[in-house]
């Protein structure tokens, strides 16, 4: 009886600091900045970097005909999901799936360490790569429909605030297939 006792208190106590408002977190909270810089495998290295993927990521123009982006389905205010059981594509056709969270795709798990191989992403696990993870959805048929990948280059070369976001990111203006992926890929992990 006494046991149950003491485990109903310490259960009770824990509780009731989980709930209350004056329960700190001791550890400190790492400011914006400090999120933005850290080192992963592909998480941007400089706000500068940071801030040209966050730019690729909501921006409407990089779908076939200017009606989603990568925020459309990934929707920061529900954990970079999406709330509906099946997102809308360009066309305004449900996907086959639910969009699944994006973040913490670095991970100790995610990024291979461990001796786990990184995870699986996409519902189907079609791959491992974060870096090609995030041009498969701009050349989906239903998702944003570009035609390739350098259709997307096109379309990011044409928007004239992106050469300084490129210089700024990257000390040239210079457009191409690993530097977006870079910058997507720092953006979302």
């Amino acid at each position: 009886m006494k046991k149950f006792l003491y485990f109903s208190f310490i259960l009770c106590t824990l509780l009731y600091m989980s709930c209350s408002k004056e329960f700190k977190d001791p550890t400190p909270s790492p400011s914006n900045s400090e999120l933005v810089t850290q080192e992963f495998e592909y998480a941007a290295t400089t706000p500068q970097l940071g801030m040209l993927g966050r730019t690729l990521f909501f921006d409407k123009s990089l779908s076939k005909n200017g009606s989603v982006s990568c925020g459309s389905c990934h929707k920061q205010s529900k954990g970079f999901a999406d709330d509906k059981p099946f997102s809308t594509g360009f066309n305004g056709e449900s996907t086959l799936r639910n969009t699944p969270p994006i973040q913490n795709l670095t991970s100790s798990f995610s990024s291979g360490e461990f001796g786990f191989p990184g995870q699986s992403l996409f519902w189907d696990g079609r791959t491992r790569s974060l870096r090609d993870m995030v041009f498969e959805p701009t050349t989906n048929h239903i998702e944003m429909g570009l035609g390739s990948p350098s259709e997307l280059l096109q379309r990011v070369e044409s928007k004239g605030y992106y050469q300084q976001l490129f210089v700024e990111a990257f000390g040239s203006k210079e457009v191409t297939i690993s530097r977006v992926s870079e910058a997507l890929g720092g953006f979302v992990a």
